[in-house]
């Protein structure tokens, strides 16, 4: 390629990531404006599930688990079901390991043969949504890391804004 097309090519890409830097400072500061309704009293929060698909994700899992136990959330409020799908490194293990001894937490181990109709995480999902309690189904992926206000900051909108 000639100098001057990858002189271009290289401003576009610095263009770009301008750009998307841009757009995440922006997602950031919007998220910081979301009001928390923290006045509100335990017993007035609704019960949520969090749904988890995890394939192959031990690098991941327990960072992802530790943050969802962080959260501020009502433990009594809260469930967290995560579906292991047919991982085979031991992310199996991992959740087990870490929700031993836990209430509120709960493991489906499944073999890829629940709703043929489905595949992949859409399948995952619909068999943890099958077995949720909760009034709100939020849903986060195993290599993700929560902030500690994430659930009230979207239950505040979702429930107690609805209410007004």
């Amino acid at each position: 390629m000639s100098e001057v097309v990858m002189h271009n090519l290289y401003l576009l890409s610095i263009a770009m990531s301008i750009a998307y830097l841009l757009i995440l400072l922006s997602y950031w500061l919007l998220s910081r404006r979301i009001p928390i309704q923290s006045n509100i009293e335990h017993k007035d929060w609704p019960k949520i599930s969090i749904l988890i698909a995890a394939r192959n994700e031990a690098n991941n899992i327990i960072t992802c688990l530790n943050s969802i136990e962080a959260l501020d959330y009502p433990k009594a409020q809260l469930e967290v079901i995560i579906g292991n799908d047919q991982s085979q490194d031991e992310t199996g293990q991992l959740i087990e390991d870490f929700i031993r001894n836990k209430t509120g937490y709960k493991i489906i181990h499944l073999s890829g043969q629940e709703f043929p109709q489905t595949k992949g995480k859409a399948r995952v999902l619909a068999c943890l949504a099958e077995q949720a309690q909760g009034d709100y189904l939020l849903i986060t992926d195993a290599d993700v890391i929560v902030s500690k206000s994430w659930a009230k900051a979207l239950i505040s909108k979702l429930h107690f804004e609805s209410l007004d």
